[in-house]
């Protein structure tokens, strides 16, 4: 029978960001185009995220998430090849994430 952890037990610490290099090896299906390099994640920062929310799985949005943050994805939402119903997901995503209650 499994044992289920009871509400008093300590949550596990959140895992640490990524690296670049294991970020890149966790995206690169994504860009079946191009070659994903660790320099993408700079210079082309809103490029990558936004391909992500569009294309990724629940572990790639969430590597991105911890990676850049959510004002860096606001940023992203805002370019003109986001399709209209990613950037209205995210927007609502993002903004019940902010207003949230503890």
């Amino acid at each position: 029978m499994p044992r289920w952890r009871s509400a008093s037990s300590p949550r596990l610490p959140p895992s640490p960001e990524p690296e670049n290099r294991a970020l890149v090896e966790l995206l690169d299906p994504l860009f079946w185009d191009k070659e994903l390099n660790e320099s993408d994640l700079d210079k082309h920062r809103s490029w990558v995220i936004g391909r992500v929310l569009m294309y990724g799985t629940a572990a790639q949005v969430n590597a991105v998430r911890s990676q850049f943050g959510d004002e860096e994805i606001r940023n992203a939402l805002q370019r003109r090849e986001m399709d209209s119903r990613t950037r209205n997901y995210w927007m609502l995503m993002l903004e019940d994430a902010c207003t949230r209650r503890s």
